[in-house]
């Protein structure tokens, strides 16, 4: 199994899996291909992205390290999505420091691969969160999940709704958050959805 793409296709079909509830297969089917650590490149950075839906972001923050590393020849066929998988996997660890570093590397390749500008905006925007500044969180949460629709992207969408609830006033997240579960139950990404009616109680408990 040489081609990097039906290589990469099953490491996708792993995420979709974990995303949709089941880590166990998912897990079974990234399995099933060996990985080229000699030579990463797309199947290698998707393998993150597959562990990382799995819930290891420590291995999927590894694995993008590696990719990097390797500086490999980039191509219209084989997207950087490794430094995807780098921001996404340091906003998973809530890493601010090396996420504050690594987002200038990121942004001199932002034209690369269409799904890393709204990336970058969206950490950028999650920074400004963490540090409890909401008006400075809010016009790059907005833009992140503008371009995220734009890509037709309904996942990345909704994770971003979720975020930009964050950095909403009080009595304006249940709308977003509403839209954010509908669109985890339109995908049957059953463990989003229930974190967001999760969120939605809390929120109207408080």
């Amino acid at each position: 199994m040489s081609c990097p793409f039906v290589r990469g296709g099953l490491m996708i079909s792993g995420a979709v899996l974990a995303h949709r509830g089941d880590p166990a297969r998912a897990k079974e089917t990234i399995d099933l291909v060996p990985m080229n650590w000699d030579e990463p490149a797309l199947p290698e950075a998707l393998h993150g992205f597959a562990l990382l839906a799995c819930g290891d972001a420590v291995a999927a923050r590894q694995e993008a390290a590696q990719v990097l590393g390797a500086k490999r020849r980039l191509t219209y066929e084989e997207a950087p999505l490794e430094a995807v998988l780098m921001v996404d996997a340091l906003v998973a660890l809530h890493d601010a420091e090396e996420l504050r570093a690594f987002l200038p590397q990121a942004e001199r390749i932002r034209q690369a691969v269409a799904v890393l500008g709204p990336a970058i905006d969206r950490a950028t925007g999650l920074l400004h969160l963490w540090e409890g500044n909401t008006t400075g969180a809010r016009p790059l949460l907005e833009r992140a999940l503008a371009e995220y629709e734009r890509l037709g992207n309904p996942f990345e969408a909704a994770r971003t709704r979720e975020y930009l609830a964050e950095a909403l006033p009080a009595d304006e997240r249940a709308p977003v958050l509403d839209a954010a579960l509908r669109q985890y139950e339109h995908l049957g990404a059953t463990p989003h959805a229930e974190r967001v009616r999760a969120a939605r109680v809390g929120a109207a408990l408080n």
